[in-house]
């Protein structure tokens, strides 16, 4: 059980702090749920507290665990199977569901790939990306104690700078042509102490 405080991501609505435990009677009986602040929306969710399986709700991930999703991304895309298709296509909910965020920076390569080499990506495919840019944004906003704004300017540098990005992938991604942040922001140095992070180590 999570306590008040706890950093969790909904692996439907993104990253959040569990800022109290409630009780609510529903059709006569009574529930206890997880009050969930986000950090990229003003809504808070609620969520049972006898159904927090990992396809609901999970712990933030660690350090190292975002210093290799962030590190897959600084690399060349990875290109899309034809197994990474067919799930695309028929069995969206299982990716979101069942992805961590290292599983989520590889699914962020991929798409960009897609985008690449087909042009203008479907919608449950832009979709999914937008999706999973706001889990990694919130995760990092969470672990390194930034604000989301923050966040997304870092992830944005990044597939910006590592991936060359022409105006068309600026529109797919949500990207502002404009956005930087400062190399010398105190943010970017915490930040970058836990990039350099070895792929082979466990996560």
């Amino acid at each position: 059980m999570y306590k008040v405080g706890a950093k969790v991501v909904s692996v439907v609505y993104g990253a959040g702090t569990i800022t109290e435990i409630v009780k609510e009677k529903i059709d006569g009986v009574m529930h206890e749920f997880y009050k969930i602040k986000l950090t990229h929306s003003p809504m808070e969710l609620l969520i049972p507290t006898k159904k927090t399986n990992k396809n609901l709700i999970r712990p933030i991930s660690t350090d190292k665990q975002l210093a290799k999703a962030l590190n897959i991304l600084k690399k060349e895309p990875l290109k899309m199977s034809e197994e990474d298709l067919r799930i695309i296509t028929n069995d969206v909910s299982s990716i979101i569901k069942n992805s961590d965020i290292v599983e989520i920076a590889k699914w962020l390569s991929k798409l960009i790939s897609r985008r690449r080499a087909l042009g203008q990506p479907n919608a449950n495919e832009k979709k999914l990306y937008l999706n999973f840019k706001t889990l990694i944004c919130g995760e990092l906003a969470l672990i390194k104690n930034i604000d989301f704004k923050e966040a997304e300017a870092h992830l944005e540098k990044i597939l910006k700078k590592n991936f060359s990005v022409s105006q068309k992938d600026l529109e797919f991604l949500g990207i502002d042509e404009n956005a930087n942040l400062d190399e010398d922001d105190e943010n970017v140095k915490l930040i970058k102490e836990n990039e350099d992070f070895d792929e082979d180590d466990e996560n």
